[in-house]
């Protein structure tokens, strides 16, 4: 029997040891200057607060979306944005409001191959006529680069052609993170998309 998700994804925060780390992704720190002034964005899997809070921070109206309420109460302590806790993955109508910016830091890649649908019709309900969506999620990759001790799954870029069939794909990249968190260099995909 497979073990409740919501269950292993609370005991993941409670122990604390995130393997992405504490500090907001670099990619978003150098996108933020292209988001409009005041913009409202949503952060899809917010997870502890790494990136909503800096987004809180710079002035931005911001709204969290994570599985898991340990994630969610450790996000609460760092800022005053709006949470809300969600199964993604399993539900529709992820929130009844639009952004002009969405961003995903690592969760796309933990959607199943068979409901990504479900997320590209949520992310186009969501993201307002002209509004950025920013993705970084992990890639397949040379396994002598080094890499994480919890494996997320890995990508390909075909795994984003059902977003990039329905958004305006301004750019890729191919990067790797340097060792933070728990885990060591990471391949990853960093995308920035337009509607």
């Amino acid at each position: 029997m497979e073990p409740d998700k919501n269950t292993w994804w609370n005991s993941f925060y409670y122990k604390g040891k995130i393997p992405w780390g504490h500090l907001p992704s670099t990619f978003l720190q150098r996108m933020v200057y292209q988001f409009p002034t005041n913009a409202k964005i949503l952060d899809l899997g917010c997870g502890h607060g790494r990136n909503i809070s800096y987004l809180y921070n710079l002035g931005f109206q911001v709204t969290g979306i994570d599985f898991s309420d340990v994630a969610i109460n450790d996000a609460k302590q760092l800022c005053d944005a709006t949470f809300i806790t969600k199964n993604l993955v399993e539900e529709t109508n992820w929130i009844d409001d639009t952004f002009d910016v969405v961003i995903d830091f690592g969760f796309y890649h933990f959607f199943p191959s068979e409901r990504r649908y479900v997320y590209v019709q949520e992310l186009l309900k969501v993201l307002n006529p002209g509004g950025i969506y920013i993705n970084e999620s992990g890639r397949l990759r040379d396994h002598q680069i080094g890499g994480p001790l919890y494996k997320p799954p890995q990508f390909q870029l075909q795994d984003f052609q059902d977003i990039k069939d329905h958004l305006q794909l301004i750019q890729i990249n191919e990067a790797i993170l340097p060792p933070h968190g728990t885990w060591g260099e990471y391949p990853c995909w960093q995308i920035v998309c337009k509607k």
